[in-house]
C-alpha cells in the first residue's frame, strides 16, 4: 500500500518500454550438500560425549517440527534421547531430554513407528513410548 502519492517531476524521463515475451535467464544450479548414509561413527546427538554415547539416530520433520531420536548409552546403562524442536521459533519442546533405561546399553534404534521407537540392546529388544517417556 502506498502512503502518499507523488506526481512524476516534468523532466522525468519516459518509463521504459516493457518486453512481454522477455524471459530472463535462468540461475546456474548451484551445489548442494552431498547426503550420505550416516554409520555409528558418525552420529552426534545435540549432547556432550561425556554424558551421552550415540550409536543410532533417527530424524523427521512433521509440520514445522524437527524430531530427532538417537539411540545410545549413559554412564553404561542404555538411554534414548529425544530432541524436538520447533522450526519456526528456534525453541527446543519441553519432553527434549534424555532417558535412560534400566538395562545395560548401548541402545541401537531399530524402528519408529507413531510414539513408539524400537531398539535393539545387550538385553534384548524393546520399545521407548515418545509420549509416556516409559521404556517397555
Amino acid at each position: 500500500m502506498i502512503e502518499h502519492q507523488f506526481a512524476v517531476p516534468p523532466n522525468a524521463a519516459p518509463p521504459a518500454p516493457k518486453n512481454p515475451r522477455y524471459v530472463p535467464p535462468r540461475d546456474p544450479p548451484q551445489p548442494q550438500v552431498l547426503l550420505r548414509q550416516v554409520t555409528s561413527n558418525d552420529v552426534q546427538a545435540p549432547v556432550s560425549p561425556a554424558i551421552f554415547t550415540p550409536t543410532s539416530q533417527w530424524i523427521d520433520v512433521a509440520r514445522g517440527v524437527q524430531i530427532a531420536i538417537y539411540g545410545g548409552s549413559h554412564a553404561g546403562a542404555g538411554a534414548i534421547y529425544v530432541w524436538i524442536s520447533n522450526l519456526e521459533s528456534g525453541l527446543d519442546d519441553p519432553d527434549t531430554g534424555m532417558f535412560v533405561s534400566n538395562t545395560p546399553g548401548p541402545l541401537t534404534l531399530t524402528g519408529v513407528s507413531g510414539t513408539t521407537v524400537s531398539f535393539e540392546g545387550t538385553s534384548g529388544k524393546g520399545t521407548f513410548d515418545l509420549v509416556t517417556h516409559l521404556f517397555g
